[in-house]
Order: C-alpha cells, then structure tokens, then sequence
C-alpha cells in the first residue's frame, strides 16, 4: 500500500488519483485479461456460464474459508482489493442441509428490457422496470428450482421459500498477499450478506468523501482503489447472532508495492472456470 501524510495529498491531489488509477486499472485488466483468454481458448461459451476464481465465506470459527475447500483458511482478517461487483439475487443452501454451500439462485438485480418492453417509457421509469424484471426473473427462477426439486425431495418445500431470497452484493476480491511479479493475482468472489452490503456501501461513500486522507487516499476515489482488510465481527440483534464483516482502508493500492510493473505484465487464464452452481444451475 502507498501511504503518504494528508498534506501531500492536497498539494497534488491529480498525482494522488493518478496514482490510485493505475492500481485498479491493473485489477481490472487482471480480470478483463482472463476473460478474454478464457473465451478465446473456449470459443461459443456464453460467459454468462463462466465465473472468475472460487467463492470465499466465513465458516462458523468466523474465519476466511474457500467454499468448496475450508481447509483453506485465512483467519479472522484478510487484505484484499475490491476488483468490481455488483448487486443479484441470491440465496445459498442452508447449514445441515442437503443444500449446504450450493448456490441455489445468483441473478442480476437489473434485467434488460426488450425494445418493446421500453417503448414509450423514461428513463426513470426504464431502470424501474429493469429491477421489477429482474426480481420477477430470480423468483421464478426459484419457483422451477423448487418444483424440480420437490419431485424427488418434498421436504425442500420446507425448507426454502420466497422470503429466502436475498439482495447480496458479489465482489471480486483479489488478496494483496498472493501479488507477485511472477505470478497471476488470485481472484475469490464472495457474496456479502444484506447488512453488509449496506456496511460496503457507507465505507465506500466514506473513501469517496475523503475521510482516509490522513492516510494518502484522495477525496473522489472509490473501494476499488485501495486495500481493504475485512475482518470478521460477531452482530447481535434481538437477541439473534450472526458473523458480519467489518471493512478497513488500509492505503491506496500500488503495484509497485508489491514489485510490479503493471505494463509489463501478462496474464492467463487459469482461474476462469465454468460455473457448476450459478447460472448453470438457476
């Protein structure tokens, strides 16, 4: 991470997001690289079937875990950048089930409309009908799952219902702790729960508005410019308790920090796999 004191900061506020430029523009090309390669060496595959990398989550010691492997464990913290993300629909396989960590429905929260959906409307009134759409999508989608799954399984009715599915936000989390100039940055994706969603959203409004500039990071820079250490935190409320996630800005992402030169890199795509439990699935 590049740190410098606030009074630097101001004096060259252009160097400063010049600077923050070139860390996530290096994410970014990580990740747009991959793609690219991925579907060059798999030409016809619609990436709308293909995910980046493997989900992280927290396991119940409240640790960092791979999803399909928590024997690899990160601990309590980890220090990632926020490559990009996005909102969807989600809901995971409840613990103890026949469903534990599958992703039973992962949708977009906006869905396009057709010319003849959009005909005559805002654009207000467009984005509405995106979001109306794209829940309509994710719910119906749920609905098949269920019946599908019913036919062998009825107890499932029992076990997941509408109200189960969840507005999550999907990051793109690259751990500063694998950067290399040698190798590849490795890239996890994980689903952040409804309250901390709401936490990312108010952590980023906070590096936007300045508020770590003590610490070199200029006012008008976003959550994808820096190093971000998640830490898990024990949430409490009604009497109910849950493992959250608490966000930390730790600098502005460098390369250079971690000795490379992002000009001079080239990507592959070994961390492009073809999703077994997302769209595929849904």
């Amino acid at each position: 991470m590049t740190t410098a004191n606030e009074k630097a900061v101001v004096a060259q506020p252009k160097g400063a997001l010049a600077l923050a430029n070139v860390g996530a523009n290096y994410i970014a090309e990580v990740i747009q690289a991959k793609q690219a390669q991925f579907l060059e060496v798999n030409e016809g595959l619609d990436f709308d079937y293909v995910r980046m990398g493997q989900y992280l989550k927290i396991n119940k010691k409240g640790n960092f875990v791979e999803s399909r492997d928590d024997a690899v464990s990160y601990g309590e913290t980890i220090d990632v950048v926020v490559a990009q993300g996005e909102t969807r629909w989600v809901l995971w396989g409840g613990e103890e089930t026949a469903e534990e960590g599958q992703l039973i429905v992962s949708l977009p929260a906006k869905e396009e409309l057709l010319p003849e959906e959009a005909l005559g409307l805002t654009k207000v009134q467009i984005g509405k009908r995106m979001v109306a759409k794209a829940e309509a999508t994710a719910r119906a989608t749920l609905d098949n799952w269920l019946q599908t799954t019913a036919q062998t399984d009825p107890t499932v009715l029992d076990r997941y219902e509408q109200s189960d599915l969840q507005l999550r936000y999907l990051a793109y989390i690259v751990p500063v702790q694998f950067l290399t100039p040698e190798d590849s940055p490795k890239i996890y994706l994980m689903n952040f729960a409804p309250g901390d969603t709401f936490g990312w959203g108010q952590y980023g409004m906070s590096i936007f508005d300045g508020k770590f500039k003590a610490i070199g990071v200029p006012a008008n820079s976003s959550a994808k410019h820096v190093v971000t250490r998640f830490t898990t935190a024990e949430r409490t409320k009604d009497k109910t308790s849950w493992l959250g996630i608490d966000f930390t800005c730790l600098g502005l992402f460098n390369p250079a920090d971690y000795g490379i030169d992002p000009e001079a890199v080239e990507f592959d795509a070994k961390d492009v796999t073809v999703a077994e439990d997302e769209k595929a699935q849904a």
